[in-house]
């Protein structure tokens, strides 16, 4: 048995006639397949489980990004727990170190002071004849002696050593260093606080538990597994697929088959989907025909020549700025019925006063006019109703050569462009399909002029202004 598997030669009658003709010979059957159209629930229980463990992958692996983010998170904070704790060890560390010191200099001080007094009483008292005066014990009724005895240290205290203090000031001294001892208290209870800090254990967060996938009712509605590339390239599709059809006896088959479903559910499907792709695919070989052509020249003429007779009226009132004014064009309250849009009131014409803006969407209203009338005749099929607004930046490149960008009119869509020039063009809300407003043959120009006048999309006060 061999099978064919040419998608777009599969779909076209010519093609498949080509085909069948390298399998007539004996012994060869000749049978169409036809797979078309809602596919039977085996089927679509297939596609869905492929669906459902696809985003079921997904899931997965968003959830182990966020424990692993989780994971990451709580080794920083206790990476930073542990950086907190050395620092308060250090700073612990230091401050006992300074108060080992200040209590070895306090006892280093209260020994030198101790020997001071020693020192002291150790002093002996000399007569005048020289010889040692004991010391009398109170009470025993010795006699003062006049002279001032001299004095003699036994142990004369050495040079930058503190001399002796009164007893009062040895207790005051010693009182100081008091401070230390509540330094060290302070210390201790610290470091009962750090310890009680370390013994704090974080709470640890709830695990996430592991999602589980289900479809929505959009994804059940899906038949096919979507792919990432198509089987036929936008090119191929847009120029064949008008073309498609399904197989007939008179080709040459022994027998047809159908799948899925009868020969006539096969058919209308077939034909809903060539007409849902007519709006869909782009036209890649359609060519601009002459019509447009000699549209387009003829109002690049007249664009120009409203642009030259602007800049005649702007200087003519350049010279006329002494006289009193004259009636201008603002002051016609019906534009639409004005015969003459170059010479409204006194030789002003209704554009006299368009700024860039104006006049950019002025062009914007012929040339998408224009387009979506030459796309009806270009096309040369009826049921290409119109361009889809998602096409328009690509149908506007292939006949005007020009890039269009809607950001250069200041908004971000196509929709929000066209709602400046609803008058000309709309949007249709059903197909998204651009269609025009006016008729295709205009009896002049001049009504686009009118329509940019009357439907100013800002306050037109800022243009008079």
């Amino acid at each position: 048995m061999a099978v064919v598997m040419e998608v777009k030669s599969n779909l076209l009658k010519e093609e498949r006639q080509m085909l069948l003709r390298r399998f007539k010979r004996p012994g060869f059957k000749l049978v169409a397949q036809v797979v078309m159209g809602e596919p039977p629930a085996e089927f679509k229980e297939i596609v869905h489980k492929g669906l459902l463990e696809e985003k079921q992958q997904k899931l997965d692996e968003e959830w182990k990004l966020r424990k692993a983010e989780k994971e990451r998170e709580r080794e920083l904070r206790a990476r930073e727990r542990e950086l907190e704790e050395a620092r308060r060890k250090a700073e612990a560390d230091a401050l006992a170190r300074a108060q080992a010191e200040a209590m070895a200099q306090a006892e280093a001080v209260k020994a030198q002071l101790l020997a001071q007094q020693q020192a002291q009483a150790a002093v002996i008292e000399i007569g005048p004849d020289g010889t040692p005066i004991q010391p009398t014990p109170p009470g025993d009724g010795a006699v003062v002696v006049d002279a001032e005895p001299m004095v003699v240290e036994a142990n004369p205290p050495a040079e930058g050593v503190p001399q002796a203090a009164p007893a009062g000031e040895v207790k005051e001294e010693q009182g100081e260093a008091k401070p230390d001892v509540k330094m060290e208290g302070e210390v201790k209870l610290e470091e009962v606080k750090q310890e009680e800090e370390e013994k704090k254990v974080e709470p640890e967060e709830p695990e996430e538990p592991r999602p589980i996938a289900t479809l929505t009712d959009e994804e059940k509605a899906i038949f096919f597994t979507p792919k990432a590339s198509t089987d036929l390239t936008s090119w191929t599709l847009g120029g064949h697929f008008a073309k498609f059809c399904l197989p007939d006896a008179d080709e040459g088959f022994d027998e047809i088959r159908f799948a899925w479903n009868p020969q006539e559910v096969c058919k209308e499907y077939l034909h809903k989907w060539v007409l849902k792709n007519k709006i869909l695919c782009r036209m890649e070989d359609i060519v601009p025909s002459d019509w447009f052509h000699l549209k387009s020249s003829e109002w690049q003429k007249v664009l120009a020549d409203w642009h030259s007779k602007q800049g005649e009226f702007a200087a003519k009132q350049a010279y006329q700025e002494d006289e009193p004014p004259a009636e201008d064009g603002s002051s016609v309250t019906d534009v639409m019925s004005v015969p003459d849009i170059c010479n409204v009131v006194n030789g002003e014409p209704l554009f006299a006063k368009f700024t860039f803006e104006d006049w950019a969407l002025l062009s914007l209203r012929l040339e998408l006019h224009l387009l979506v009338h030459s796309f009806r005749r270009d096309a040369q099929d009826d049921e290409r109703v119109g361009i889809h607004e998602s096409h328009l930046p690509f149908y506007y490149n292939k006949y005007y050569k020009k890039t269009f960008n809607v950001k250069h009119y200041g908004v971000e869509n196509n929709a929000a462009l066209l709602s400046f020039i609803k008058d000309t063009v709309v949007i249709n809300p059903e197909n998204q399909v651009i269609q025009a407003m006016l008729q295709e043959e205009v009896e002049s120009f001049d009504i686009f002029v009118k329509l940019t006048e009357v439907l100013w999309p800002w306050n037109s006060d800022v243009r008079t202004a």
